[in-house]
């Protein structure tokens, strides 16, 4: 059982990383479209969010390791905050793992 919750949490925190080397990893169309939008009406907001994105993505190919403790921190946090919520996305990822 230890193994297999090891795993899962593995999974849960790996996945985002190899999955962003993937073009599958593109935001849906409906997060795209509310994305356009939202540059459309503050272009310069816009222009700070992706360069600020730009940087970060840039510090997490420098040091991967230090990313994925700080996103394992972050959800760590959330499960702590809201544990039903966790749980229900912990449920999703072993579907869409067909495990």
């Amino acid at each position: 059982m230890k193994n297999a919750c090891m795993l899962l949490l593995s999974t849960l925190f790996i996945s985002p990383v190899l999955a962003a080397d993937q073009p599958s990893a593109a935001p849906s169309a409906d997060r795209r479209a509310a994305m356009e939008k939202r540059c459309a009406e503050d272009p310069d907001r816009c222009k700070e969010l992706k360069a600020k994105a730009a940087e970060r993505r840039a510090q997490c190919e420098a040091d991967p390791s230090k990313c994925r403790e700080e996103r394992r921190a972050k959800m760590e946090k959330r499960c702590a905050e809201n544990p039903e919520r966790c749980k229900a996305a912990k449920a999703k990822a072993t579907e869409r793992s067909g495990k």
